[in-house]
C-alpha cells in the first residue's frame, strides 16, 4: 500500500532541496520552471493548505529565510525574501523592512486563533526581532495579520497602515501606535523615504459601492541606497494605476524594483505600462492566496508559479524578473 502522507513528505523535501541547490539569479530562470511547476503539483490538491507535510515544508522554508536574514550582510544593492502570497521582507546595508507581512490564509482580519498554516511563535519573535518598519497596503488577510502585528507591537517596531485598517482595530491596545500616513503623499521614515498613492481595491466600479471599497495604499519606497520600490497591493483599477504611474514619471521619480500582484480586474495592463514607462525588475505576487479557492476545491488559488513564470518569462529572460517561492530570496545589486 503506498503512503500518501510519506509521498507528500519526501517529495516535497526533494523540491526543497532543489530549490536550496538552484537559488533564484537572472541567469536560471529556465532550469527552475519544472522544480516550481512540481511545487504547484503538491498545492493545488484540494485542501493543501490543511496538509501538515506542506505546513512542515512552509514553516522549514520560513525557517531558511531567518537564518539568511541573521547572517546575511547587505554591502551592496538590497536583499529581497518572499514570504507568503504578497509578503516581502527586504535587507538594505541599514534597515529592514517588510511589506504586506502576512502569516498565511486566515480569513478572519482580526487573526486572534492560530490556524495550522501560519508562522510559529518563535518565528514571529524573530521576524519582530530582526525587522525594523512594516508597511502594509490594506486590512485584508492576506496582506496583514493580527499577530504578526501584536508581536511587531510587542517589540516596539513601527506599523505602517491605513485609516480603514486603524479602525478595523480601535478597540485593541496596538491601535494607537498603528501609524497612518493621513493624506501626506511624502513622508520619511527613518532612512526610507515613502511616497503614497491613495487608492482603492475594488473590483467593478460599475456595481461597486463606497461599502464595498477598501481603502488600499501603493507605497514608492527609496532606500538608504537609493534603490526604489513600488508596492501597488491590491489596487486592481488598471486605469487609476496607469495615471499614478504617468504622475510618478512626470515627477521625475523611478521604480527600480516591482513587487506586487501582476493582476488588475479591468483598464489598462499595469505591468506593460510600468515596463513601458520604468522597466523596472519584477518579483511578482499574490500567488498561492488559499482563502481565494473555494474550500475542498482543487487547483489553483490566485495564480500558481507556473502561471507567472509564464507571464514574465519575456522579462526573466532579459534579466528583469524573477519569479520567488516561500523563504526564497533575490539579491537585487544595479551595480552589476
Amino acid at each position: 500500500m503506498v503512503n500518501a502522507h510519506s509521498d507528500v513528505k519526501k517529495g516535497l523535501s526533494q523540491l526543497g532541496d532543489a530549490l536550496l541547490k538552484s537559488p533564484p539569479s537572472i541567469k536560471n530562470f529556465e532550469r527552475r520552471i519544472d522544480i516550481l511547476k512540481n511545487l504547484d503539483k503538491f498545492l493545488e490538491t484540494p485542501n493543501s493548505e490543511k496538509n501538515e507535510d506542506i505546513i512542515e515544508y512552509y514553516r522549514k522554508m520560513i525557517d531558511h529565510a531567518l537564518n539568511q536574514m541573521e547572517r546575511e550582510e547587505v554591502k551592496t544593492g538590497l536583499i529581497i525574501w518572499k514570504l507568503y502570497s504578497s509578503s516581502f521582507i527586504i535587507k538594505t546595508p541599514r534597515v529592514i523592512f517588510a511589506l504586506d507581512l502576512c502569516e498565511g490564509p486566515n480569513k478572519d482580519i482580526y487573526g486572534k486563533e492560530n490556524i495550522p498554516f501560519s508562522f510559529t511563535p518563535q518565528q514571529r519573535e524573530k521576524i519582530a526581532r530582526l525587522v525594523d518598519y512594516s508597511f502594509h497596503t490594506h486590512h485584508h488577510n492576506d496582506h496583514i495579520s493580527y499577530q504578526m502585528v501584536k508581536e511587531l507591537w510587542r517589540q516596539k517596531k513601527k506599523i505602517i497602515v491605513t485609516r480603514q485598517n486603524k479602525d478595523c482595530w480601535k478597540e485593541e491596545p496596538f491601535a494607537r501606535d498603528l501609524i497612518v500616513p493621513d493624506d501626506k503623499p511624502l513622508f520619511k521614515i527613518g532612512d526610507l523615504k515613502v511616497r503614497v498613492h491613495y487608492g482603492w481595491q475594488h473590483m467593478n466600479p460599475e456595481i461597486d459601492t463606497d461599502f464595498l471599497k477598501v481603502q488600499c495604499n501603493s507605497y514608492l519606497i527609496t532606500t538608504d541606497n537609493n534603490i526604489s520600490i513600488l508596492v501597488k497591493g491590491d489596487i486592481f483599477d488598471g486605469d487609476e494605476f496607469s495615471l499614478y504611474l504617468k504622475e510618478l514619471k512626470n515627477s521625475g521619480a523611478k521604480i527600480d524594483l516591482y513587487l506586487s500582484s501582476s493582476y488588475t480586474a479591468y483598464g489598462k495592463d499595469i505591468i506593460k505600462e510600468t515596463e513601458r514607462l520604468f522597466d523596472p525588475f519584477f518579483i511578482p505576487a499574490h500567488e498561492w492566496e488559499f482563502t481565494h479557492r473555494e474550500c475542498g476545491a482543487e487547483g489553483t488559488a490566485t495564480q500558481s508559479y507556473s502561471e507567472l513564470c509564464s507571464i514574465f518569462r519575456k522579462s526573466a529572460l532579459r534579466g528583469k524578473a524573477i519569479v520567488l517561492s516561500w523563504g526564497e530570496r533575490f539579491h537585487y545589486n544595479p551595480m552589476i
